[in-house]
């Protein structure tokens, strides 16, 4: 639901998955959703101004940037995702191709997907209509 902007159904589906996850201990499954749910709190701090989604946020980026194996463009997308959250938009675009270069070297077409979808919607949103071809 995240990769197509339906973040409220996201939001819920996130929800349910919290509870059910209550006392589970598993690790690649938590790095995983960590990742999702920070790129999803971010869409909804931005979305909805609410505080509590760039708290979430930032506790899944520290989540997921505790563990040993962690991918590097996962990290980028985050980092650049928060700093465009907090209005640091400078460095953005640069960042962004970072992260699909890092990705397009660990060979994830996948990740490089999301993190040029993530670039695109940020041009966007800055006026840049380059993105939209």
């Amino acid at each position: 639901a995240y990769i197509f902007c339906n973040y409220d159904y996201a939001r819920d589906l996130t929800k349910t998955r919290w509870k059910i996850e209550k006392g589970l201990h598993l690790r690649y499954m938590v790095n995983e959703a960590s990742y999702f749910d920070a790129l999803l709190s971010i869409a909804l701090a931005q979305r909805t101004k609410e505080d509590e989604w760039q708290k979430h946020a930032l506790e899944c980026y520290e989540k997921v940037r505790r563990n040993i194996d962690v991918m590097p463009h996962r990290i980028l997308i985050m980092e650049t995702e928060m700093d465009v959250m907090m209005g640091q938009t400078k460095d953005a675009i640069g960042n962004y191709d970072k992260a699909i270069n890092a990705a397009k070297e660990s060979e994830l077409i996948h990740e490089e997907a999301i993190a040029n979808e993530r670039a695109g919607d940020f041009c966007l949103s800055q006026g840049d209509v380059r993105a939209s071809n």
